[in-house]
């Protein structure tokens, strides 16, 4: 095809004048570690996923049914059914309706109707209304694009998403049409049974327990952090405790409560103080997270604690900020750098994020290897 020759010459020409510059700047094999990996996404792709017919049906008529009954809550609404009466429309889809409707009950200064704006809204309309539109993105995001005839299914049935490792700055990899990476995974995470699976065929789930935690160990030797890497401590768990107990005490007792807290503190406090996050923007996330106020003060204490704990972690991000200003760039274990203007949060981020996903990826090309042999 004329389009493609074009875009392989320009491609080629490209690549002639970066091999220069992998070569000068001794990143070969940081180069060939990323590109032996690109045939197994290239396989994964064509391979496809298998639909789970039945269940997308059931689950494409379920959020029907749910978005229809918070629309029919939401025209059973009295201040709606007055708002008709004089105004003889109104759409819960429309946002040209929902403007008037919201400053005729007395919503003053409403500039938006998206989610942030309507969350701060005190009226039960608003919160029905973000009710529907939780239904309706999840049916039209991940469950109607895989029926028959969708979007997303092509003539063969599958779905093949296209998966890069070269979207992301750190590598990890990205999904698209559809981003089955982006699937609910805690809440609604039923709608991850579209996706079926071949005949004779199971569904294995694999994953690296506390991967990012020992990456961070690897690079930074720190004494303690390898110490309770090797003895398989809950790092997660540890700080969950310390902080449930202090924040949410009622809710560390709770059944099944230590478990949420825990995903909590994983994702808004052990990773982003590894990742050099400011302890203001941690406190606001936590108090997002668990519907608790707890500011920068309070968690003072426990980030003295936490650095007097891993001190070499520390020490080791100050060095990593410090070669990034002096060389230009960050890299990962494995050589690969990423040169732009970053701040510190991204300085530190690259080394540890940029590991693990490469890490992942070295686990499924070899996986990917053994099935292509095997087959």
């Amino acid at each position: 095809l004329w389009y493609n020759g074009m875009d392989t010459k320009y491609t080629d020409a490209l690549s002639l004048i970066q091999s220069e510059i992998i070569e000068r700047e001794s990143l070969q094999e940081a180069y060939e570690n990323l590109a032996r990996l690109s045939p197994s996404l290239v396989r994964m792709q064509a391979k496809g996923l298998v639909r789970n017919v039945p269940e997308i049906i059931k689950l494409n008529k379920q959020l029907e049914e749910k978005e229809a009954k918070f629309v029919r809550k939401i025209l059973e609404n009295s201040d709606v059914i007055r708002f008709k009466e004089s105004h003889a429309k109104f759409n819960p889809a429309s946002n040209e309706d929902l403007h008037v409707f919201f400053k005729w009950v007395g919503v003053k200064e409403l500039k938006s109707v998206d989610e942030e704006a309507l969350l701060e809204v005190d009226h039960p309309v608003a919160k029905l209304i973000l009710d529907k539109r939780g239904e309706s993105k999840l049916r039209s995001t991940y469950v109607a694009p895989l029926l028959d005839r969708g979007k997303h299914v092509c003539s063969d049935g599958k779905v093949h998403p296209s998966t890069s490792q070269s979207v992301t700055v750190t590598t990890r990899t990205n999904s698209s049409d559809p981003n089955i990476q982006n699937f609910p995974r805690r809440d609604r995470k039923e709608i991850r049974r579209v996706i079926g699976v071949p005949p004779l065929h199971k569904f294995v789930a694999m994953d690296y327990g506390q991967l990012e935690a020992r990456v961070v160990a690897m690079l930074t030797k720190d004494p303690v952090l390898v110490a309770e890497t090797w003895n398989g401590d809950d790092i997660h768990g540890v700080w969950t405790d310390k902080l449930g107990k202090r924040f949410l005490p009622k809710k560390l007792a709770e059944p099944g409560g230590r478990k949420l807290i825990r995903d909590g503190v994983k994702n808004l406090w052990t990773f982003p103080q590894f990742f050099r996050s400011q302890l203001h923007s941690v406190a606001v996330d936590l108090s997002n997270r668990f519907k608790v106020e707890i500011s920068e003060r309070d968690l003072r204490p426990f980030s003295d604690e936490f650095w007097d704990k891993y001190k070499r972690v520390l020490q080791w991000q100050d060095e990593v900020i410090e070669s990034y200003w002096v060389n230009g760039y960050v890299e990962t274990a494995h050589g690969f750098r990423r040169h732009e203007p970053m701040n510190e949060n991204e300085i530190v981020n690259l080394p540890i994020q940029g590991t693990a996903a490469q890490i992942v990826l070295d686990a499924q090309y070899r996986i990917d290897r053994m099935a292509y042999e095997m087959d």
